[in-house]
């Protein structure tokens, strides 16, 4: 007696053999058998407590690779219920060179400063849902592993994480490594690619800021760093390299293609694949083709990258304080800057403060934060946003738009992307 039999089902093993057709049973919480289909053959027998028949339409299992609200391993249980209903099956945490491990007795607080500001989650959620325990990413891993989740959960180790560790104060502060810090930290990335990391990640936005407005360790790296990090984690074992490059938000048009030139030769050196951040940005709407381009010669020549972009249909999904409709109205950016969250949320109640919000015009994006920069790909294409509908339609005509649909109606477009 099986606890779960999957019929009809398509699998794709990781292993690089093409994918296949089969049902698959489930005991005690492992595949015990698979049985490849193909016209003819017969289904996979004997009797299960539950019964999936994955047709098609249900087939739609996704890995979600850059899940912004499951970084949080004390909360990992329940957001994971949620992504499942999606039909995502597998998450990886640890993105952007931001992460809870390893760490040292006391500074876990300022890891959750340095995720609160990066990915905008408030720290009083990161207080409550992490229950620390660990100071290396090994022993991080194995508090992991002993939870129970409803989908499977990847990390990888973080560069921030690692340079505070091995550096402290100098290490937050970005300040250069000396070959003794750049070995410190090699010994702590290859530790954690044994022990089962998927892979190493660092940020080199301007934008991506702890909560202090700092940039995040390893911004302003040398590419002597990076590569002594590359190595350690080639010598752990199979792993991936993931990185947000300088300028992937537009913050710099030029920069993108000269990090494209340290991650070839990287790759080449490594042979490990290299993961990095790409965006079409309006004021250099063709940079994506070019990063594109020298990508596949690379390829070609060796060096594995693979730029990862935002696949449609796309959603953004705001939260009070940080990003939303009116993050760029000043009556809001005022009282944000001189009030503490409570205090924002009574003045925001107050009909006299709405009315102000509602008559003033956006400022502009701020080129250094990235949060800026991505509000802004969404605030000002609003005639390139549509409305997925439900049911969803995955190819919606030009009168799809926010933008023609808020006219027709005679709506602020900005008021309807809210919606």
């Amino acid at each position: 007696m099986f606890d779960l039999k999957i019929t009809g089902g398509t699998v794709v093993d990781g292993t690089g053999v093409d994918r296949f057709d089969a049902d698959i049973a489930v005991k005690d919480g492992k595949i015990v058998e698979v049985r490849r289909r193909g016209p003819g053959s017969p289904p996979l027998e004997g009797e299960a407590a539950e019964t999936i028949d994955a047709q098609p339409e249900d087939r739609r299992a996704r890995i979600r690779r850059h899940p912004h609200p499951l970084r949080r391993p004390g909360q990992l249980g329940r957001p994971a219920r949620a992504v499942q209903q999606s039909r995502v099956t597998t998450i990886v945490t640890g993105n952007c060179g931001v992460g809870f491990a390893p760490v040292r007795p006391g500074q876990e607080d300022w890891l959750i400063g340095l995720m609160e500001g990066v990915e905008d989650i408030p720290g009083s959620a990161l207080t409550e849902g992490i229950s620390w325990g660990w100071e290396s990413y090994p022993e991080y891993l194995d508090i992991i592993g002993r939870g129970q989740f409803a989908v499977d959960v990847g990390s990888q180790v973080a560069h921030g994480a690692v340079r505070a560790y091995a550096m402290g104060e100098r290490g937050a502060r970005n300040e250069p490594a000396s070959p003794e810090d750049i070995a410190a930290m090699a010994r702590l990335v290859q530790e954690a690619i044994e022990a089962g990391a998927l892979g190493f990640s660092t940020s080199r936005t301007i934008g991506h800021r702890a909560i202090d407005g700092e940039p995040v360790p390893g911004t302003y790296a040398a590419e002597d760093e990076l590569f002594g990090l590359g190595r350690a984690m080639a010598a752990g074992g199979q792993a991936v390299f993931e990185l947000a490059p300088q300028g992937v938000a537009g913050e710099d048009i030029i920069a993108p293609k000269k990090e494209l030139d340290w991650m070839q030769r990287l790759g080449a050196e490594i042979d490990r694949p290299i993961s990095f951040g790409m965006i079409q940005v309006d004021n250099a709407p063709d940079l994506w083709r070019e990063q594109l381009d020298i990508s596949a010669a690379a390829h070609a020549a060796g060096s594995r990258l693979y730029p990862q972009i935002a696949a449609r249909p796309f959603g953004m999904l705001f939260g009070f304080p940080g990003h939303h409709a009116f993050t760029h109205r000043p009556t809001f950016r005022r009282l944000k800057a001189e009030c503490s969250r409570e205090e924002l949320a009574n003045r925001l109640a107050d009909p006299a403060v709405k009315a102000a919000i509602l008559s003033e015009d956006d400022l502009p994006p701020d080129p250094n934060l990235l949060f800026d920069n991505m509000f802004a790909l969404a605030q000002y294409s609003l005639g390139r946003l549509y409305a997925l509908g439900d049911p969803p339609d995955y190819e919606p005509t030009d009168e799809r738009t926010v933008e023609k649909i808020a006219a027709e109606r005679g709506e602020d477009p900005l008021a309807r992307s809210t919606t």
